[in-house]
């Protein structure tokens, strides 16, 4: 006796699972392009990342606001740029090479590179390239660090502008003339700063080791004591990261860990799928998500993550909302990440060729879902999966879905036809598709692939697929 059943899929909120088969309600493998974050809890696209005008010809490792009301973007061979509407122009090239730090302090802005720092008079900054407006070398006592460690990283805090500086914590405060202090704070030998963040009355800092210990530290430091005040070690490969939205966040490592950055808590909090790692500068927060700009250790899932919730009665989840403008998960670099004027900005290297995109407002991402592995609790039982049956709203012109599916856990996944034998439901105007499947096994994953066009999107508002299996196997 054959007894049909139907597995459906109709929640999308609960983002990237840490787990194959099982997650949050909403949960999915993985992911990209969706925004799962709306109104209504539907499948459908986010906006996409356009590529903004300019030649850019580094990776920018930070992107300053500054109150002139332009944005700069420091290279990570020595470049920086200002960007003026949507266009980026080259203004300045530093002949210390790589920018490994830079913010605005006290109408300056400034930039480190290797024991350098510089600095221009925002009020001074030229309509076009700057020349003599530059105080190169301003300060050279920096600590030259390997290439691999090399972070100046700078933050304003506590009223002071903080900056990495190896073992050291350097500052300059906000007298005028600046007075620049080299050392204000020693950290344990051994350890090297590399990323800020400010709790409060207290600067946080991120740090990795010289050796190739498998840890990194966490350390807080108010300005008036004498040393650091409290200090956490986590166990993995230095601290790359920090970020504070509702919850205090550390990127660590070269595998994707994400840990609590309060001083007290040691829990992993998520990883990415593939691992890899953010920059100093490639973290951000946008309408209270924590954003993290993510490549490297050879992830083939690289992008911009969001992790968090926008209600209070929502899930904390990890999504790939946005992918590069070049349009791929596998080898691109992402470098600074930040949001101005409420318009993410990402920068990125795609081997030969750098950019910076913007998450437009006209423009649909093309998107992917790909569902938890499914047996329905019934591991053993094997099934025929039939038919999926795809309940939408109306499809907007030059959309279009595409179904494919993996039995058992197959290696590739299959193109599911549709009832007229089209690889894609691409029908203007409809709101029902169906997709034969004709397969057996015991475990099913599915993947819908949507593609929108112009400001379209496909919404997805369940997914059905009908099965069946022998009653006498369940006994």
């Amino acid at each position: 006796m054959q007894v049909q059943s139907v597995y459906t899929i109709q929640s999308w909120r609960g983002g990237i699972s840490d787990e194959n088969d099982k997650g949050l309600r909403g949960a999915f493998k993985f992911g990209y392009g969706l925004d799962i974050h709306g109104r209504d809890d539907v499948l459908q696209c986010g906006q996409a990342l356009v590529k903004e005008s300019g030649t850019i010809t580094d990776l920018i490792n930070f992107i300053i606001s500054c109150t002139n009301g332009y944005v700069y973007g420091f290279g990570n061979s020595g470049n920086i740029y200002e960007r003026a509407g949507t266009t980026w122009t080259l203004r300045y090239a530093d002949a210390n090479g790589a920018i490994i730090g830079a913010d605005e302090w006290n109408g300056y802005l400034y930039w480190a590179c290797d024991t350098e720092i510089s600095r221009i008079q925002v009020s001074a900054i030229p309509p076009g390239t700057w020349t003599t407006e530059v105080e190169h070398n301003w300060k050279t006592t920096l600590t030259s660090l390997p290439s691999n460690l090399a972070w100046h990283t700078m933050l304003k805090a506590c009223g002071d502008l903080m900056i990495c500086n190896g073992q050291y914590l350097a500052m300059i405060d906000y007298a005028t003339p600046a007075v620049f202090t080299p050392e204000a704070l020693d950290l344990i030998p051994g350890n090297i700063a590399k990323c800020l963040d400010e709790d409060g009355d207290y600067i946080r800092i991120g740090s990795v080791r010289l050796d190739s210990n498998e840890q990194g530290h966490l350390w807080s430091w108010e300005p008036s004591a004498l040393n650091w005040i409290q200090k956490k070690k986590l166990p993995t490969k230095g601290v790359n990261a920090l970020i504070t939205t509702e919850v205090m966040l550390a990127q660590c490592g070269i595998d994707g860990e994400v840990y609590f950055s309060d001083m007290t808590s040691k829990l992993p909090v998520f990883s990415f799928p593939d691992g890899g790692f953010a920059i100093p500068g490639g973290v951000c927060e946008k309408k209270g998500l924590a954003m993290f700009g993510i490549s490297g250790n050879s992830s083939a899932k690289c992008g911009v993550y969001s992790y968090g919730r926008q209600k209070k009665n929502s899930f904390f989840v990890l999504n790939l909302d946005y992918v590069p403008s070049p349009g791929v998960l596998t080898g691109i670099v992402i470098g600074a990440i930040q949001v101005v004027n409420g318009v993410l900005l990402v920068a990125w290297q795609n081997g030969l060729n750098y950019g910076v995109d913007a998450v437009s407002t006209t423009t649909k991402a093309n998107g992917v879902y790909e569902s938890l592995e499914w047996d329905g609790d019934k591991p053993y039982a094997k099934k025929t999966f039939l038919q999926t049956k795809i309940i939408m709203d109306v499809l907007p012109a030059s959309c279009s879905i595409v179904l494919k599916y993996k039995i058992n856990r197959a290696a590739a996944w299959t193109t599911a036809k549709t009832v007229d034998g089209n690889s894609s439901f691409a029908t203007a105007g409809g709101k029902t598709a169906i997709f034969n499947i004709n397969a057996a096994g015991e475990t099913i994953e599915l993947r819908v692939e949507l593609t929108s066009s112009a400001n379209n999107t496909p919404v997805i508002r369940s997914i059905n697929t009908f099965f069946n299996f022998d009653q006498k196997i369940l006994i």
